[in-house]
């Protein structure tokens, strides 16, 4: 994987399911537009960036299961639903 660019992601989150512990939430770090080859073309993406034990990862390579990526709206709607139940 290589890296072309990246950008703030202010107010931006990746939201993770746990299985039996839960979902949880992480402020993603920037977005990035990256390049990979599969069958000798090249491939680009944009792939929201968390820190993991210091180094900054993809958010779908973390141990949790990656679900998707939410705005600072949207993960408030998230917490109101489940502060309601």
């Amino acid at each position: 994987m290589k890296t072309l660019q990246i950008i703030s992601a202010d107010g931006w989150y990746a939201k993770f399911n746990w299985g039996g512990e839960g979902i949880s939430y992480r402020a993603l770090i920037c977005w990035a537009l990256i390049e990979t080859e599969e069958d000798g073309a090249n491939i680009t993406d944009i792939m929201g960036m968390i820190t993991i034990d210091g180094c900054i990862e993809p958010a779908d390579t973390g141990d949790g299961e990656f679900i998707e990526y939410l705005t600072a709206m949207q993960l408030g709607e998230e917490r109101g639903k489940a502060a309601a139940n």
